[in-house]
């Protein structure tokens, strides 16, 4: 009831449970302001959804607070071992590989130099840039309206931002106000973009995923594989190109342990392979922009 008050003062949604959960506390001793005001950080606000599930399951799971050491979430400063993830990855983007050494296991920066070296990467939002614009101006007020997540004439304004901005950062400013955060904005750019329409979402939402896809494993994960294979009550893909043979068994399985939507199974796994096949075109190696990149590559196996 308070987070809907504030709600219709035009604030975000974080911005109204704050205001929300301050109003509350005033009348109890259990926080004071101070407590209350630390939780509107990315991994509080994270941590708040969980014990919020734990709560709505009834689960007997105990949540535990684990300090966050160095720089914050979003802070663009390079901090030395303990940088943020929006620093490091700037420090990649801008080539800064003393920085990035520092602040990334050798394993990983391994990984990072060899998919740069084969020219996959790096891919951000701003790549996107030109698509997610060009498919913002082919849509109408009516097409975005249908899209998960547009309300309070939130699609009127996209579209009138799309045809003004010559860069995405432009249209960001552009749409952004008190009542939408800037990570909904970002958000519901790539909804729009998908086409993620609300009867997939809110089906989605319902149902659930309708299968488990295995991208890595050691020798410990391949035994729980083969564990989830018998139990799972979805189908377990471990390579994309035998996904009809998955479903089709899945649907001639006599012991109905599979409970999946076909329909939906299929279209949340062609959206999957969709996103993965959009990401690729963005590689600067054209080589590398094949877009059967989820039938060709299987999953890594760790020693």
């Amino acid at each position: 009831e308070l987070i809907h008050k504030e709600l219709k003062k035009g604030l975000s949604f974080p911005n109204a449970r704050k205001k929300a959960l301050l109003a509350f506390f005033q009348t109890t001793s259990e926080l004071n302001s101070q407590d209350v005001l630390s939780i509107e950080k990315s991994n509080d606000i994270l941590g708040l959804e969980y014990v919020k599930a734990l709560i709505e399951l009834s689960l007997s799971m105990k949540p535990h607070v684990v300090k966050r050491v160095g720089a914050n979430y979003l802070s663009p400063k390079f901090s030395g071992t303990f940088s943020s993830a929006t620093a490091i990855r700037e420090s990649i983007l801008c080539g800064r590989w003393d920085n990035v050494s520092q602040s990334v296991p050798k394993k990983s920066l391994n990984i990072i130099s060899r998919e740069l070296n084969e020219g996959r990467g790096p891919v951000t939002l701003r790549n996107m840039e030109s698509l997610i614009l060009s498919s913002l101006r082919l849509k109408s007020r009516r097409e975005l309206e249908n899209i998960y997540g547009f309300s309070e004439g939130l699609e009127k304004r996209f579209i009138k931002c799309a045809a003004k901005a010559g860069t995405l950062e432009e249209f960001f400013k552009c749409v952004n106000s008190k009542r939408f955060t800037l990570s909904k904005i970002k958000r519901l750019s790539l909804f729009s973009f998908f086409n993620l329409d609300r009867e997939f979402m809110e089906k989605s939402n319902k149902e659930g995923p309708q299968y488990l896809r295995v991208l890595g494993f050691n020798t410990k994960g391949q035994n729980l594989l083969s564990k989830m294979r018998k139990r799972s009550e979805v189908p377990v893909i471990s390579v994309c190109s035998s996904y009809r043979k998955i479903i089709e068994k899945a649907l001639d399985d006599t012991s109905r342990r599979y409970r999946i939507n076909p329909q939906l199974f299929e279209r949340q796994l062609r959206m999957d392979i969709a996103a993965t096949a959009i990401h690729s075109l963005l590689f600067p190696n054209k080589s590398q922009r094949s877009g059967e990149w989820d039938f060709l590559k299987h999953p890594t196996i760790l020693g």
